[in-house]
């Protein structure tokens, strides 16, 4: 028989030892079980024909049934402690196979907690340089932030410079321009041996043919340019421009050259400015007197070269250059600059070629236009002469344009080249030779 385990040989006797122990007890200790019948076992056999079995012999036989019993709960608890010592030692091979590699595992995690402390203190290490790198880069990007303020600040003040200097020179450049083309008008008196002059205005009424084209003229302003009310809304904007000269100026009167029938003057008047206008058509010239307007008949020309230098705040001239030969347009723009008043403001608004409705069709309306001019040839006469600033605006455009354009009838490019703005302003202030410039002397 297999020897228990130390230690269990008290508890668990083997079978020898106990059969030959000597019974302790009775049938008394046993109470319950009947004393056996040697008779009954014996009829139980001779029934059965085989061996008595243990619950047969202890039920034939109480006597026998305590020992047995015994000896049978002995034999299966040895057989379970068996299974469990098999097992337990199954379980001990076992676990004697995993403690190496427990103790394996043990050392590569501790192998591996050093490793990882490793790699974190070379983290840390290279956290640090990666930061002081960090607060270097940053120190140098604010070095070269200031530097990049210093030098923008430089280049603004440079620029402010730059932009003072171009100022003073377009200033002097307007002041030489002004002195020159003043030494061309006193050379022209020299030439003449007087005064240059245009047309003396008629006396009278106009006869024969010349009252006809004059009737003719008028009657095609009056159906193509608009009517009066029309001609002064758009007249409007331009009493900021004549307030902001007579300010400049320190006051003065406005002249309208070719007032037509006077709706710039009736604008004028109705604001309390101090205002005068000449036509040539006397036609026109009576329409506008009829209104109560102070229109007189005559040559523009020949007006202006005959009023003081440094008079005038406002010179005007809406839709008349482009009736004169460019020639009379410089001479009259150059009187125009004498009668100014320092700060005065030269206004000639004129059709705009550049829109091609205009340039194409409009301007042809009227037989008395001789040819259009541009904007570019405008502001180089009047800074040619010495006007300082001098401002180009297009206006009025066609409505026509912005419909098409809106309905996505006709490309916005086309729709501004074809229906953009109908007319040419160009405006040049007359500016100062010096603060304390003094009027000029007339010429004898």
């Amino acid at each position: 028989m297999t020897d228990l385990p130390g230690g269990l040989e008290g508890r668990y006797p083997s079978p020898a030892a106990r059969l030959a122990a000597p019974a302790e007890t009775g049938p008394a200790e046993a109470p319950g079980l009947a004393a056996p019948d040697p008779a009954g076992s014996r009829r139980t056999g001779r029934t059965t024909g085989r061996a008595p079995t243990t619950e047969t012999a202890m039920a034939e036989d109480p006597r026998r049934a305590k020992p047995l019993k015994k000896l049978e709960w002995f034999f299966s608890g040895l057989a379970r402690l068996g299974t469990t010592y098999r097992r337990s030692k199954l379980d001990s091979r076992r676990l004697d196979d995993l403690s190496p590699r427990l103790d394996g595992a043990e050392n590569d995690l501790r192998h591996g907690l050093g490793r990882l402390d490793d790699l974190a203190a070379d983290a840390h290490a290279r956290e640090a340089g990666l930061a002081a790198r960090l607060d270097d880069a940053q120190a140098r990007l604010d070095a070269a932030a200031d530097r990049l303020a210093e030098t923008e600040a430089r280049l603004a003040a440079a620029e402010t410079a730059l932009a003072a200097e171009r100022a003073a020179g377009r200033d002097e450049r307007a002041i030489t321009a002004r002195a020159y083309a003043d030494l061309a008008r006193r050379l022209d008196v020299l030439r003449f041996g007087g005064k240059p002059s245009g047309t003396a205005p008629a006396e009278g009424p106009a006869e024969g043919l010349e009252a006809l084209l004059d009737a003719c003229y008028n009657r095609i302003e009056a159906r193509l340019r608009g009517s009066r009310e029309e001609i002064a809304r758009r007249l409007v904007p331009y009493l900021d421009d004549v307030a902001a000269a007579r300010e400049r100026s320190g006051g003065g009167a406005v002249l309208d050259i070719g007032c037509g029938r006077g709706e710039w003057l009736e604008l004028l008047v109705s604001k309390g400015i101090e205002a005068r206008g000449i036509d040539l058509n006397p036609v026109q010239a009576a329409e506008a007197r009829a209104e109560g307007l102070p229109v007189e008949e005559g040559d523009a020309i020949a007006l202006m070269e005959s009023l003081p230098a440094n008079t005038l705040a406002v010179v005007s001239a809406h839709h008349l250059v482009e009736h004169l030969p460019f020639r009379d347009t410089a001479r009259l723009t150059r009187e125009a600059l004498r009668v100014l008043r320092p700060g005065g403001l030269l206004m000639l608004e004129t059709p705009n070629p550049a829109t091609l409705i205009v340039g194409a069709r409009n301007f042809h309306f009227d037989p008395t236009h001789i040819k259009p001019l541009p904007a570019e040839v405008l502001t180089a006469l009047l800074d040619t002469l010495g006007f300082h600033p001098v401002e180009a605006r297009f206006l009025h455009p066609s409505e026509t344009g912005d419909i098409l354009a809106r309905e996505g009838r006709l490309d916005p490019v086309v729709a501004e080249l074809l229906f953009g703005p109908m007319d040419l302003a160009v405006l040049g202030i007359k500016p100062a030779l010096d603060a304390g410039e003094a009027p000029a002397v007339p010429e004898a």
